[in-house]
């Protein structure tokens, strides 16, 4: 939980409205404690002197380098000096050095030897299938390395920097660079807090039609031998429909495949009938497209879809609409696999609800039975055993021995004792009464046998009209009810609780409240090592299983409430 909090920050900080130095000041120290490493420095690349630029650096105030007083921001570290710092940014692929290893670059080493480092992990910055700078990583400890797990998670998280830094160089580059970023500052943040995939699409294709004013945008994503469509925005019909998936007999198929397979934009100037790329039979309410630009969605390398633009004008897509298009992309396809994995983390939690759903309902029947057999077959026989150890008591001659009378009547009596213990266990396991009379029958039951068990008064209210509750909930409300007075016997030292059970809308609310000593709820739930057992959290997950929602408030000397919603179903 702590590494995810950390995550969360991070990409918090990237998307926020700060200056890009605070932001890269931010995410270059909480690089450094996610990973466990001792230092970071980002850099750019500045193409025209073949060098890298220090963009942000930090070093942990755990640590002492040799150039502490020294600020390295602005600093430039020509490529011809470092050959393996070139090919990471030429392969895009991270790579680690540590200065133990023999065979590693002399001149990396040298380094990492006048900096005091023991190690390194470099990541190159990429955008767009472009590297734009790197992200280095550094160790003091020499026993300390880096493991799979953090370096892919570096690159996930370079990757999300990338995107800012070449945000803020579009916002330098041209007259309307500083709208643009701003609009692309929006955009993240929008992207970044939704996690609705059909929502995110949508936006999507809605922000590109208002950046680049082409006609008609679409986001398509590939299905097997085409693409389908799945979210459009425009001044074309098409716009309005989302049942025209794109097949290869489709004009456009082409553009849309090599922007996949080649991980770049594909610029279409004029469609042309000399072209290859003529549109035939074309539809009377559709115009006809002159121009079109297709952007890959890529996320990781991995293409989760294609944005695509069309105008009715040749040459209408100039390069700083491909840039904003590339932008808007690759913050469109984080977002849209963070909302596809999203989905499937859904879908696995529901399916495991289910599960866990009938698994609970598996365990009630097995308990039913057992107490059925409990009752009728045991109790069956343990009521014959005590009827004929009476008669055989009752028949015993006058001059019978005194050890044999005392040991019958003692059988007796045991027979009497265990079939007390199999009726008790039954009614633990499951009461008849239950099945017999209803819920508020077995409830009403349930608080009789617990006063006069306990001593401890209970006001029981019930309001639920004339409502029919589905086996499942009365289970449900029935277990917490009895796990909750167990608890109130055990730990409250109440001399008073009300049990309320009422109907508020389409939804059943149960509240449990005691007038005892009470405990700190908050701590009990946050820390594993304050519980002792398990009843709060078993009764919280019978609630959650059916799409409740359980609440424990208590404090110190102020008594103990539980609280529980649940939905009734048709």
């Amino acid at each position: 939980m702590d590494k995810l909090t950390a995550i969360l920050e991070i990409t918090s900080a990237i998307s926020s409205t700060l200056t890009l130095d605070e932001i890269l000041a931010r995410f270059t120290e909480k690089m450094t404690r996610l990973v466990g490493a001792d230092g970071c420095t980002l850099f750019r690349c500045q193409p025209e002197a073949e060098a890298l630029v220090v963009l942000a650096d930090y070093v942990s105030p755990e640590v002492q380098t040799p150039f502490d007083d020294v600020s390295h921001l602005g600093a430039k570290y020509p490529l011809q000096h470092y050959p393996i710092t070139a090919q990471v940014l030429q392969q895009q692929t991270p790579q680690t050095i540590y200065r133990d290893n023999p065979h590693a670059d002399e001149a990396q080493t040298g380094l990492l030897d006048a900096f005091h480092w023991s190690g390194v992990l470099m990541v190159p910055l990429v955008c767009q299938g472009k590297a734009i700078g790197l992200l280095s990583l550094y160790l003091a400890d020499r026993q300390h390395r880096f493991t799979e797990d953090e370096v892919s998670l570096c690159q996930g998280l370079a990757g999300q920097v990338a995107v800012a830094i070449e945000n803020d160089r579009l916002y330098h580059e041209a007259d309307e660079g500083q709208l643009i970023a701003e609009a692309m500052q929006v955009i993240g943040r929008a992207l970044a807090s939704e996690l609705d995939y059909h929502r995110i699409v949508r936006d999507v294709a809605d922000f590109a039609f208002r950046l680049v004013d082409a006609q008609l945008v679409e986001v398509v994503v590939p299905e097997a031998i085409k693409f389908r469509l799945v979210a459009a925005s425009g001044r074309d019909p098409r716009a309005a429909s989302h049942s025209d998936d794109i097949s290869p007999d489709s004009w456009e198929y082409g553009p849309l495949v090599r922007a996949g397979q080649e991980k770049r934009p594909i610029v279409i100037d004029d469609i042309h009938p000399n072209s290859g790329l003529a549109q035939t039979d074309e539809p009377a309410e559709r115009p006809g497209w002159r121009s079109m630009v297709a952007v890959p969605l890529l996320s990781r390398s991995r293409l989760v879809g294609v944005l695509a633009a069309y105008a009715r004008r040749p040459n209408f897509f100039k390069a700083d609409d491909v840039a904003v298009l590339m932008s808007l992309a690759s913050q469109a396809a984080v977002a849209i696999q963070n909302a596809q994995l999203f989905t499937e983390l859904e879908a696995q939690r529901q399916a495991l609800q289910l599960v866990s759903l009938r698994l609970v309902s598996a365990q009630e029947e097995e308990r039913r039975r057992i107490s059925r057999e409990l009752h009728d077959e045991l109790g069956q026989a343990l009521t014959a055993l005590k009827i004929n150890l009476d008669v055989a008591r009752r028949s015993l001659p006058t001059d019978s021995p005194d050890k044999l009378v005392q040991s019958v009547a003692e059988a007796s009596s045991l027979a009497v004792h265990t079939l007390e213990a199999a009726r008790h266990l039954s009614l633990e396991l499951h009461p008849a009464i239950l099945d017999d009379l209803g819920l508020i029958a077995a409830l009403r039951w349930e608080i009789d046998r617990f006063e006069q068990r306990t001593g401890q008064a209970v006001h029981f209210k019930v309001d639920l009209g004339e409502i029919t509750i589905q086996p499942e909930l009365q289970i449900t409300i029935y277990r917490i009810v009895t796990e909750a007075l167990t608890n109130a016997a055990r730990h409250s030292q109440a001399d008073h609780i009300a049990v309320q059970l009422q109907l508020q809308g389409r939804q059943v609310v149960l509240s449990i409240e005691d007038n005892g000593v009470g405990f700190d709820a908050a701590a009990w739930f946050s820390s594993p090592a304050e519980r002792k057992s398990l009843g709060l959290v078993g009764m919280r997950e019978r609630a959650e299983l059916l799409g409740g929602q359980l609440e424990v408030i208590s404090k110190p000397g102020e008594g103990t409430k539980v609280w529980v919603q649940l939905p009734l179903n048709d």
